[in-house]
């Protein structure tokens, strides 16, 4: 599970990257990126941002999401069942770059 994500993961900086890392996980998420506004390109009533949007993504997840065990790919001593969502917010904030900001939102 969490240690066989890690140990895979090869690096990288897009959401598709992010996205597969919690799929490997048991996760189904989707991200969001963001841009600073600017005048004459973002549209009027849009988020107003300053540039650390530039590096700010919002990950976002079930409530609650239920992972079983996996042959093949979850460890001895893992539980045959696990529900929260704190192994994707250690593995996706170790993974991301320094300069990066995660954002997690959960419905």
């Amino acid at each position: 599970g969490q240690v066989v994500a890690q140990l895979t993961a090869v690096g990288g900086q897009s959401a598709a990257y992010f996205v597969q890392v919690a799929a490997r996980l048991g996760y189904t998420i989707s991200i969001t990126n963001f841009a600073p506004f600017r005048m004459g390109q973002s549209a009027m009533g849009g988020q107003l941002g300053g540039p650390e949007w530039a590096h700010t993504w919002a990950v976002h997840a079930p409530l609650e999401t239920v992972i079983s065990w996996r042959m093949g790919q979850s460890a001895m001593g893992e539980p045959l069942n696990s529900w929260g969502n704190a192994p994707l917010q250690q593995v996706l904030s170790r993974l991301v770059p320094a300069h990066a900001i995660l954002q997690f939102n959960y419905a």
